[in-house]
């Protein structure tokens, strides 16, 4: 079994980051065929007669992550199975494996409805009306396993296709009959790994009305998740689950909160792209009393930035590019980060980050992953001690 490291990989830390931030630790977890490192599969490539590559399969490994209660978890594409790590890259546990002897369960869901769901297996022989496993091979609830995410409670929810055994009335003899079928849907579970329930309505958006689920990235950083909704008669909806997994917000837009639960609002400014000094405003609803307040934030190009986070001091982050802007609640930048989306190893291979901002946390440091071809390289970043409180240029005045 391969050692899990961490490591400090100084000739990654120069190129990728700006001297406001500093690298602190990479976490690194290989890939390998131990139970407790992800699973891979390189890309195969078919190549014709002439020697062209006429198709390409993508290659296989860490599906998704987060990071929550100085945890990592992971999803493993492979696999498909969960695994969590502690934040110096040592294996806790695997979620997701089948324990009970029987092959099925009854799970209640959101909907009301009971599920009997079925143990999956890839080796499984189906024959009639049975499934037959191979006693070498686990039992999983999942069948493809997707996204991720953690409450604050460590409770996980995760995108998943997984069996379902439903019930249909025969239109030959019109008797009631089961079948087996693979459904896609958020499963939650607990911090110790049972699966709690399934979550297949949201509020008046049920089965029949949802075409499909995400989980929205970048993750919220104090412990709610955010789920996006493919809805048939609304197009997309963001919908907001606090730490008891109970539905707080609704909207078009992807909720950004703060420590105390207050949604903070991107406004559009009413000027056109090419005027100078464009001016932001983000409307904040306070949680308690409903009142929305509107602060203004000046700054300086880039124009097309998107405003995703806000820590626990309130101060906003923005997103441009592969640049993070972070501003306090006056419009004074205090910090900028470089997040390339691409970065190449030494063999020559592209690697993107595995989400388009990473993760800020509530402290205000930054996790951002890379999948690389022989493992997953998880990066914090925090900003430096000498660096805390500068402005690094101040807000544009009022016009």
């Amino acid at each position: 079994m391969r050692k899990l490291l961490v490591v400090f990989m100084f000739f990654f830390i120069l190129p990728l980051f700006c001297e406001e931030y500093i690298e602190r630790v990479e976490v690194f977890i290989p890939f390998g065929e131990a139970d407790s490192l992800l699973g891979y599969k390189p890309p195969a490539y078919v190549v014709d007669k002439g020697g062209d590559t006429v198709h390409t399969e993508l290659g296989q490994g860490a599906a998704s992550w987060d990071v929550q209660g100085g945890k990592l978890y992971v999803t493993d594409g492979v696999d498909d199975k969960i695994l969590v790590y502690d934040l110096e890259g040592r294996f806790i546990k695997t979620i997701g494996t089948w324990k009970e002897r029987k092959n099925e369960r009854k799970i209640k869901s959101t909907s009301g409805e009971g599920k009997i769901i079925k143990a999956y297996q890839s080796s499984s022989i189906i024959t009639g009306d049975s499934i037959r496993y191979k006693p070498d091979e686990p039992k999983k609830y999942f069948k493809e396993i997707g996204d991720i995410a953690v409450d604050g409670k460590g409770n996980i929810y995760t995108i998943t296709r997984y069996r379902e055994e439903r019930t249909f009335i025969s239109d030959l003899d019109g008797k009631e009959r089961d079948y087996t079928t693979i459904t896609s849907g958020l499963m939650k579970f607990s911090p110790e790994g049972k699966l709690l329930e399934i979550i297949d309505k949201f509020g008046e958006y049920g089965r029949e009305e949802i075409k499909d689920i995400d989980l929205y990235s970048p993750k919220n950083p104090y412990g709610d998740v955010i789920v996006t909704l493919s809805t048939k008669s609304q197009g997309s909806i963001n919908v907001l689950l606090n730490k008891q997994g109970h539905i707080e917000y609704f909207g078009k837009t992807p909720p950004r909160q703060d420590a105390k639960g207050n949604t903070y609002k991107f406004l559009p400014t009413g000027k056109k792209w090419f005027e100078p000094k464009p001016k932001q405003l983000i409307g904040i609803i306070d949680k308690n009393e409903s009142i929305e307040d509107t602060i203004s934030i000046y700054f300086d190009p880039p124009i097309r930035s998107t405003f995703f986070g806000v820590d626990g001091e309130g101060n906003l982050y923005f997103s441009s590019g592969a640049t993070i802007l972070k501003y306090d609640q006056k419009g004074n930048l205090l910090a900028r980060i470089s997040i390339p989306s691409i970065v190449r190893e030494k063999e020559g291979v592209s690697v993107r980050p595995m989400a388009n901002v990473g993760k800020i946390m509530k402290d205000g440091s930054f996790y951002i992953a890379y999948h690389f071809v022989d493992g997953l390289r998880l990066i914090k970043l925090y900003i430096k001690p000498s660096t805390e409180g500068k402005v690094l240029k101040p807000a544009v005045k009022k016009e």
